[in-house]
């Protein structure tokens, strides 16, 4: 069997994907995406409708306040 067989197949495909997330602990909150909380604009602010709109937002890391914090040097 190959490994495209064994992964691509529906029964062995799940369990080897949840072994590995669990091995790894990517189901800690620590690994979820980031959320872009918008900043600029604000809820209920009015625009002339031809007004050039700023946009600007941050990215809120989920279970991680310093998320640069995670990466370190290789020596």
């Amino acid at each position: 069997m190959s490994h495209e067989d064994y992964f691509g197949n529906s029964t062995f495909a799940p369990k080897t994907a949840d072994e590995t997330y669990n091995a790894m602990d990517f189901r800690s909150k620590l690994y979820d995406a980031p959320e872009n909380k918008l900043t600029s604009p604000t809820i209920g602010q009015i625009f002339n409708v031809d007004a050039k709109v700023p946009v600007a937002g941050q990215l809120v890391w989920p279970g991680d306040a310093k998320p640069g914090k995670r990466s370190r040097k290789l020596r």
